[in-house]
């Protein structure tokens, strides 16, 4: 190819750019109309890998915080543990001294039908049966369960130690009984017998079940009630330093029962890893599937206006035939008036998307975490999708011959 034909090609390319950007801009709210597809398509798949990226980040954290520091240990439901305390009594001091643990405690439910409460005690509440479960908890398992009031205090190990008859409410409860202090002594009948209450839970970080329960002495439960009963075993609660989940809960058994191991069961934290992954892989695959329908919906909306615009424009196209036009020409022009929308709406749409993963962030006062090849890849996936829906209607406008085009266009 010589110097003028090379001369010549790069007029008919950049002279088709023009007309594509002269025509979109004589139609300004087609345009904006035709791109929205994109917009939102592009839009949507940037604020989805943003906002995944930047949970899976928050749950990498919260869960190394809670879920991942907390081994757990049961009683077996094997026939073979027939003793309804399979726990050793210095079960919290044994368990303290594996490398790693940080607290040890236990709790159980003690059923309805032996712990009956009432609420009369407590002035205005007459006659009402408060809901939630009587547990017995150590003071070491409301430790472990980070549990807080927001009145009153939570007994310690001297009312452990002195079987204090005491007992700790969740909010839901002390809302329902109308307890707005303790200045009062209010108190419960458990059973029969008064438990004066001294604290109202807040919260409860790693066990929020505890927030709908009545929370007495595991001590004064068993003097009181006896052992756990096999339709509600006891279960062990041991909160760790991070990393050593795995490390404790294979020293777990051999500690607490060296001579019986098969009376329990322990659970150690899942890997973080997987958690983080299987909510990659739900957050991506929901809202992935929206961003393609978004842009499913631009492609048939670009494809529609591309293909209207060629009936719009018979005239325009044999015209520029007749003067010497070739099909690759006129099929150049919608294409490439096809990939300015996209690329354009891509463009709007990765920005838009940008703005989400931010906005989302701070609101939640979390790090914002976007890959780089996000953004550069929007207005690159706007393109391709619009060129790619363009491709029939530029197709049917370059088979068109002069003559017809010419006739269909001056009647």
């Amino acid at each position: 190819m010589d110097v003028a034909e090379l001369a010549r090609v790069h007029v008919e390319r950049r002279g088709v750019l023009d007309e594509a950007i002269a025509s979109l801009t004589e139609r300004p709210g087609r345009t904006l109309l035709t791109g929205l597809g994109t917009v939102l398509g592009v839009g949507v798949l940037v604020a989805v890998l943003g906002l995944t990226a930047t949970a899976s980040s928050q749950i990498d954290s919260a869960f190394t915080a809670l879920s991942a520091t907390e081994v757990t240990i049961t009683q077996s439901s094997d026939p073979v543990a027939t003793r309804s305390m399979a726990f050793p009594a210095d079960f919290e001091t044994r368990v303290r001294r594996i490398a790693g643990v940080v607290d040890a405690g236990l709790s159980w439910q003690i059923p309805a039908e032996v712990a009956p409460v009432d609420a009369s005690p407590v002035p205005g509440a007459e006659g009402l049966r408060p809901s939630g479960n009587v547990v017995a908890a150590s003071p070491g398992a409301l430790r472990v369960a980070q549990a807080h009031v927001r009145m009153g205090r939570l007994y310690d190990d001297f009312a452990q130690a002195c079987r204090a008859r005491v007992v700790v409410i969740g909010p839901v409860l002390a809302d329902d009984l109308g307890v707005a202090s303790l200045s009062g002594h209010p108190a419960l009948t458990i059973a029969g017998i008064s438990f004066p209450i001294i604290g109202v839970l807040s919260d409860a970080a790693r066990h929020p079940e505890l927030l709908d329960d009545l929370i007495v002495p595991s001590s004064t439960a068993r003097s009181i009630w006896g052992d756990p009963s096999a339709g509600s075993p006891a279960t062990g609660w041991v909160s760790v330093r991070k990393g050593a989940g795995n490390v404790v809960a294979d020293q777990l058994v051999a500690a607490v029962a060296p001579t019986h191991p098969d009376d329990f069961q322990v659970t150690a934290p899942p890997d973080p890893r997987r958690l983080r992954g299987a909510v990659n892989s739900s957050l991506q695959s929901l809202f992935l599937l929206l961003a393609g329908v978004c842009l499913l919906v631009g492609m048939v909306g670009i494809a529609n206006t591309t293909f209207v615009s060629v009936i719009e424009r018979l005239g325009e196209i044999g015209l520029r035939r007749a003067y010497g036009a070739r099909r690759i020409h006129i099929a150049a022009q919608f294409l490439c008036e096809a990939t300015v929308i996209g690329f354009v709406g891509g463009l709007v749409g990765a920005l838009l998307g940008l703005g989400v993963v931010v906005g989302t962030a701070i609101t939640h006062h979390w790090t914002a975490v976007l890959p780089s090849y996000v953004v550069v890849a929007g207005p690159v996936v706007g393109a391709a999708t619009a060129l790619v829906a363009a491709v029939y209607p530029a197709l049917r406008a370059a088979r068109i011959e002069p003559i017809t085009a010419l006739r269909v266009g001056a009647s």
